[in-house]
């Protein structure tokens, strides 16, 4: 097929059998975040912060905020996006991958949007490319989200626990220093009384020691009496 114009000075051809249309990759636009299923308004911040959830600003023309910030039960998010390639729009197919947590990007899909559940706690980055006509992908967009940990695994919690570890073993090693001691002192009565009992003993034995030798020199005085009556009688 051929399209034919000219004026008074030329004639202009185009051969629409070797013209082709120079396809770029789309752009693409994160359109919405939904939590937990639902679609918040980001505009109303008293409402939001109800919610326990807090950013810093949102987007030109856009109700996405920036440096979006989830309280742990919040961990379910729904992103909703689109591409724009006027010279095939029912061609654009999207790939995303949240980093850290996909092992890789996401086969190319024609439905806009990336549903995530049970998304852990911590930083991540959400990103997004598109291809179309040209089967190339171009650059991606990234939107990075902060998953906060529940209360107790959080710094301060984590400090309580710290703490109380700290004073649980310090209290265990002290019961145990406590306990020594008792035995110490246990020891200490027992072995005073052994020897109180050992030096009466001892004090018996040399009380027994004195009667028997005052009894022999009595024994002796007696024999040496008989001895000498005997020889007065002789």
């Amino acid at each position: 097929k051929r399209i034919w114009w000219g004026n008074t000075k030329s004639l202009t051809v185009l051969d629409l059998n070797r013209f082709k249309f120079e396809s770029a990759p789309p752009v693409i636009h994160l359109d919405r975040i939904a939590v937990d299923g639902k679609i918040i308004d980001f505009q109303q911040k008293e409402a939001v912060g109800n919610l326990g959830i807090s950013f810093d600003s949102l987007t030109p023309y856009f109700n996405i905020p920036l440096h979006l910030e989830l309280p742990s039960d919040d961990n379910h998010l729904t992103f909703f996006f689109s591409g724009i390639d006027w010279t095939a729009p029912q061609e654009v197919r999207f790939s995303y991958r949240v980093i850290g947590v996909d092992e890789g990007w996401s086969p190319p899909k024609r439905e806009p949007f990336a549903d995530y559940r049970n998304l852990p706690y911590g930083t991540h980055t959400f990103e997004l490319r598109a291809m179309g006509r040209s089967r190339q992908y171009g650059d991606p967009i990234r939107y990075t989200f902060t998953i906060h940990p529940p209360w107790w695994q959080r710094w301060w919690a984590i400090g309580c626990y710290v703490i109380l570890f700290s004073a649980l073993i310090f209290g265990i090693v002290r019961l145990r220093i406590q306990r020594l001691k008792k035995k110490q002192r246990e020891l200490e009565n027992m072995i005073h009384e052994r020897t109180v009992e050992i030096s009466e003993m001892n004090e018996e034995l040399r009380q027994q020691n004195l009667s028997l030798a005052s009894q022999r020199d009595e024994i002796q005085t007696q024999k040496d009496q008989i001895q000498q009556q005997k020889q007065a009688m002789t």
